[in-house]
Parts: C-alpha cells; structure tokens; sequence
C-alpha cells in the first residue's frame, strides 16, 4: 500500500537526519546547528507560499508560538542528548514519548486507557529497561540513569513533544499543514535565535556553515521532506493512526543498527532488539 510505503520513507529520511546530526554535533554547538537547521527548514517552507494562509487570528497565532516555544526546549534538550550520548540510545529511547501522549490524554482530555494500551505501556517501558540493561547480574543499573542530568533531560524533552502532538490536534483542525508548517518554522526559528543569545552563543552561530554547511542543509532537506510524508499520509482518508506512529518510530530501529554501526558504538544487537520490541509496544498502545 502507497501510504506504508510513504512512512516508511519518512522513517529512513528521520534515521538519516539522526545519523548526520551526531556526526555534526561531535565538533558542532546544539544551538547554532538548531539555528541554521530551523532557518532553513523554514526557507524551504516557503515553497508553498501559494497554500499558506498569512491572515490568522492573534488567538492561533499565539497558540501556534506557544506550541513552538515548547518545542524548542525539547528540540534543544534533545540535540545536547544526542551530543553528549550515543545515537544507538537517544533514537529509541523517543518510542517513550507516545507513553507520556497517552497520560497526558487521560489527564487533560480524560481519555480512558484499555487493557491492551496498559499493556503497551509495560512492553515499551520494558523496552527502555533493557535498552540500557547491560548484565543481568546488575538488574538496577539502568535506574542509576535516574541521577544523570542529560538523561532527565530527554526524560523532559519526551514530556514536551507529547504535550505539542496535544497541541497540534487543536491547531490542525482550523489551518492546512502548509500554513502550520511555515509558522511553525517562522516562530522556532525565532526562539532559537534568542536561546544563542540568553546562553551567549553568539559568537559561535557562524561557525556550523565554516565546515559542515553541506551537512546542515541536507538535515534540513531529510526533516523537511520526512515531515511532509508524515502529513500527507495522515490527510489521506481511512488510514489508522494506529499503523502510522509504530511504523514512524521504525526510524529508531534503523538508527541503533545503522548509526550505531557508522559510530562505533557498543552493543549494537542488544539495543537494536530493545527498540524492536518497543516499537512493538507501539503497536498495543495505538489500538
């Protein structure tokens, strides 16, 4: 089916975009790469200036900043995640994130939980567990992750990304994805350039375009055109939510066996096994 075919597209270009950035992020700030990245996403956004909508209400403009403000603490705190720690770990350790979506619901939307989306809880969260469980004569050493600042950090940033997949189901319903998309970008571009300056980055946000401009561009280019897949194959009509975010997270499982590979880093297999039954967690989750 063309739509599987699509996600799946959109998984390897999100892989992809995770491998290239841990490579640039090895010699690169966050903040500056985070800046270019967003700039030019939001260059390539104006390709569809024949579709955006530039007369909207202060209410959703300012629901739409809002939104983006809350993605770049998590979009920042991810990138210094994926700076400090591997790639193998951070990618898969996103399928968390549909885990705090569901809590979330129950909570602000009072949506019910089912037996099989408990279920799915426990798959993914064991997932996570054994993603970082390196002997089984040590059964409490990934809980140690619990005193580690970045760790708490991605544990945050998860949080924030399931409170803006909220906030896009109230956001979507009025505008197109062309007019999300550009404002988005416009306002995260923005944010971005005032993070550089309150954490005196300045200085350095000419230095990602002296050595690895090719590298920031082509980001761009794979998150741009993975986001457009995603949307369009959730526009189209009678295709479960349910198939699409499971076979989306897939983007985790080629990072750890890929990425992991071209970096080097250990326990490849094991992580690589981890992710898989996560992403299967994924499936119970969206029943």
């Amino acid at each position: 089916m063309l739509w599987i075919v699509l996600i799946l597209i959109s998984a390897f270009l999100l892989s992809v975009r995770d491998i290239f950035m841990k490579h640039c992020l090895k010699e690169e700030h966050a903040l500056p790469s985070m800046f270019w990245i967003s700039f030019f996403l939001l260059l390539l956004s104006v390709a569809f200036v024949g579709s955006i909508n530039f007369i909207l209400s202060w209410q959703t403009m300012l629901l739409i900043a809002v939104k983006s403000l809350i993605l770049a603490f998590a979009w920042y705190f991810v990138t210094h995640a994926l700076r400090k720690m591997d790639v193998s770990l951070v990618a898969p350790m996103r399928n968390i994130s549909p885990v705090f979506l569901l809590f979330l619901s129950f909570f602000i939307l009072n949506e019910k939980l089912s037996l099989l989306q408990y279920f799915g809880v426990f798959v993914v969260i064991g997932g996570s567990y054994i993603l970082e469980l390196r002997s089984i004569k040590r059964p409490f050493e990934p809980f140690l992750l619990l005193k580690s600042k970045r760790f708490l950090l991605l544990l945050l940033a998860l949080v924030l990304m399931s409170i803006c997949a909220i906030m896009d189901k109230y956001i979507m319903f009025s505008l197109n994805f062309q007019t999300y998309m550009f404002y988005n970008y416009v306002f995260l571009t923005i944010f971005v350039f005032c993070f550089i300056f309150f954490k005196k980055h300045h200085k350095t946000i000419t230095q990602p375009l002296k050595h690895h401009y090719h590298y920031f561009i082509l980001i761009s280019l794979l998150l741009f055109f993975a986001d457009m897949l995603y949307l369009y194959v959730v526009a189209m009509p009678g295709v479960p939510i349910s198939l699409i975010i499971p076979l989306k997270r897939l983007s985790g499982v080629f990072t750890v066996f890929f990425g992991g590979r071209l970096m080097h880093e250990e326990r490849i297999m094991h992580k690589g096994m981890a992710s898989c039954l996560m992403v299967c967690g994924l499936f119970f989750l969206f029943v």
